[in-house]
């Protein structure tokens, strides 16, 4: 993963539900990110299941799904004219990232 695509990446992350964002990835580039955040778990709670009684009640991501539907990327010049950009950017590589970091937490 590319330093641009964990830019991206980090920015869905702190999304949930649909999103349309613009990231700013540096030297008058800009990536304009819609697509959506899913996720699903539970709350941990020892003491309702009869358990030690010390649950911490944090949330556990039991499922995550992350999509992309649409990646534009816009590089301007000094004058502010919009220039070919040249950055390599892996949609699913930020899919995967993301998806592995929310399952984490």
């Amino acid at each position: 993963m590319n330093e641009e695509e964990l830019t991206i990446a980090k920015a869905i992350f702190e999304e949930n539900g649909n999103f349309d964002i613009e990231v700013e990835l540096g030297g008058s580039t800009f990536a304009q990110v819609r697509g959506s955040v899913e996720t699903d778990g539970y709350e941990e709670d020892d003491c309702r299941c009869g358990g030690y009684m010390k649950g911490t009640g944090a949330w556990i991501t039991t499922y995550a799904s992350v999509v992309i539907s649409s990646l534009e990327l816009h590089s301007y010049d000094d004058n502010g004219n919009e220039i070919p950009c040249v950055i390599d950017i892996h949609e699913d590589a930020i899919e995967n990232y993301c998806r592995e970091q929310l399952l984490r937490n």
